[in-house]
């Protein structure tokens, strides 16, 4: 028997194959398109309607019910279409989905000949490059999303799923599935209509949205293993440098307002464990009392320190310090009159005399030894005599 698989390439089977593909797939688009719409609030009156009755029927636990009449209803519509009973009331020329098809002129070749076929080989080729390539991503997500090469993540969705699971054990199944209806309902309705319109409030709490765009695909964890593997070795020939702390995953939508916020290059990310920097205060000797300290975050990253206040009005309220221009790190007391050896930090840079202050630290041990180990990995002298003199 012949293979069809083992058929040679034909250009007007190609056309032919392509051209049913799309008109196909023409009436899923459709129906996604119309899903789209109502969950965007395209139409507010039809979403508004949509939602109430979705809201009530998870209420009153008719869903089921409601999708099996939303199926019958649209069974006897092709029913009433097919038969030609539809066509002796209305107006509809029945020859306007041949015309408007969904696909753009370009994207159907009319060319006959060498050229036509190649056209159409380009199309087919870049169509099945692009969407092939988004599913492979997708699916490389997910499958790193379940085989925990992002641990935060999937420790995320499994504390998630835990307690959705005690939940429903807890709860009784008629009351379980009203309560994950109604919250599918306001994701679906409320949440995404408000993350679609404002996207500056879809980048700050859209934790689900962050957590996709941190998962790396199978390329970014092969070159994070190689990364690691260098890392291991560096810190096994430099036992004195070495730290646990000194390591960087992907970049994640954090690391970006980072570095446009502080005007650095994504090499300089804050590292792992400086993500959310370290509470703070810095202080200011010179002014008055009650203007004498600024509460905010510090960070770490691979050359600078920065702070940030919590304010964050405009670009004044940060600042940043190059490890190489520093001087010194030492302990101090934030004021000499203070009983103690103090919780503040002070680094004195090579163009500027007076030192800066930071202070209130909740562990200011582990801060000073974590930027300590960060000179000494820079190979910076002010952290060598630091440890010469320990």
């Amino acid at each position: 028997q012949d293979d069809p698989s083992k058929d040679p390439v034909s250009y007007k089977k190609l056309r032919k194959n392509w051209k049913r593909f799309w008109e196909d797939l023409k009436p899923i688009v459709e129906f996604v398109k119309v899903v789209n719409g109502v969950v965007n609030w395209e139409q507010w009156s039809f979403s508004l309607a949509c939602f109430l009755i979705y809201m009530y029927a998870v209420w009153k636990g008719v869903l089921i019910p409601l999708f099996l009449l939303l199926c019958l209803i649209g069974l006897a519509h092709s029913y009433l279409k097919s038969s030609g009973i539809m066509a002796q009331f209305s107006s509809e020329n029945q020859n306007t989905d041949s015309s408007s098809n969904a696909q753009p002129s370009e994207q159907s070749p009319q060319s006959t000949g060498a050229r036509g076929y190649l056209e159409l080989v380009t199309l087919v080729a870049q169509q099945v490059q692009n969407k092939s390539g988004e599913i492979g991503d997708t699916l490389e997500k997910t499958y790193n999303l379940l085989l925990w090469h992002h641990p935060s993540a999937t420790k995320r969705i499994f504390m998630m799923i835990l307690g959705a699971f005690l939940v429903s054990c807890v709860l009784p199944e008629a009351t379980t599935f009203r309560v994950f209806g109604l919250f599918i309902g306001y994701k679906l309705f409320i949440e995404r209509s408000v993350y679609r319109r404002f996207p500056k409030v879809k980048r700050k709490y859209d934790s689900m949205a962050k957590i996709w765009e941190e998962l790396p695909t199978n390329a970014e964890v092969e070159v994070r293993e190689v990364l690691q593997v260098q890392q291991s070795q560096n810190s096994s020939s430099n036992p004195e440098t070495a730290s646990d702390f000194y390591s960087m995953t992907a970049v994640g939508s954090s690391d970006h307002e980072f570095c446009e916020r502080f005007n650095l290059d994504m090499d300089d990310r804050p590292l792992d464990a400086w993500k959310h920097g370290r509470r703070c205060v810095l202080i200011d000797r010179d002014r008055p009392l009650s203007n004498m300290v600024a509460p905010g975050r510090i960070f770490l990253t691979r050359h600078y320190i920065g702070f940030e206040r919590l304010s964050k009005s405009n670009n004044e309220d940060r600042f940043i310090i190059t490890l190489s221009e520093i001087s010194a790190i030492k302990k101090a007391k934030p004021f000499a009159r203070l009983p103690g050896s103090g919780m503040a930090l002070e680094i004195v840079t090579q163009h500027n005399e007076k030192p800066v202050v930071f202070g209130a630290f909740l562990n200011r041990h582990e801060v000073f030894s974590e930027l300590m180990a960060a000179g000494q990995r820079e190979q910076l002298s002010w952290a060598q005599e630091v440890t010469e003199q320990n």
